[in-house]
C-alpha cells in the first residue's frame, strides 16, 4: 500500500516535470520579438513567475496537497516582462502600435516650429533653423 502511494507521487512529479519542460519550449517562442512601450526596449523578454520558489519547496516537503495547489497557481501566473524596466506591458514588434511607437522614438520636435523631425537632424527641414546648439 505504501509503495503504491510513493509510486503515484513519483508518477505525478514526472508528469509535472514533463509538462513544465513543454511549457518552457512554448515560452521561448513567446518571449522573443517583443517591444516594451514603457522604456523602448526591443528584443527578448524575460519570464517572470509570481510567488516564491522557497515557499513552494517548503509546502511540497511538509504539506503535499497545499504544495501541489501552490505549484499549479505559480505555473499559471507566468508572464513576459521587460528585462530593463520589468514592465508587464510588452507587445509584439510586428504590431502596428509597436511600429508607431518605434517610429515616434526616432523623431523629436523642433523647438522653433514644433514639427516632428528626425532625431539626428542638425537643421529643421520645415523652418530651416539650425539645431546644433539646441537640446531637444
Amino acid at each position: 500500500m505504501y509503495a503504491f502511494i510513493v509510486f503515484a507521487l513519483v508518477a505525478v512529479l514526472v508528469i509535472l516535470i514533463i509538462s513544465i519542460s513543454a511549457k518552457n519550449a512554448a515560452w521561448e517562442k513567446k518571449l522573443s520579438g517583443k517591444y516594451c512601450p514603457q522604456c523602448g526596449y526591443r528584443g527578448k523578454m524575460v519570464k517572470k513567475i509570481r510567488g516564491s520558489g522557497a515557499v513552494e519547496l517548503l509546502l511540497w516537503f511538509f504539506f503535499l496537497v497545499p504544495g501541489l495547489i501552490y505549484s499549479a497557481w505559480r505555473g499559471s501566473n507566468q508572464y513576459a516582462a521587460c528585462p530593463k524596466c520589468g514592465s508587464r506591458d510588452v507587445i509584439p514588434v510586428e504590431s502596428e502600435k509597436a511600429k508607431q511607437a518605434i517610429e515616434s522614438k526616432q523623431q523629436k520636435k523642433c523647438p522653433y516650429c514644433a514639427e516632428m523631425i528626425k532625431s539626428e537632424a542638425k537643421i529643421c527641414r520645415f523652418c530651416g533653423k539650425e539645431l546644433s546648439g539646441c537640446k531637444v
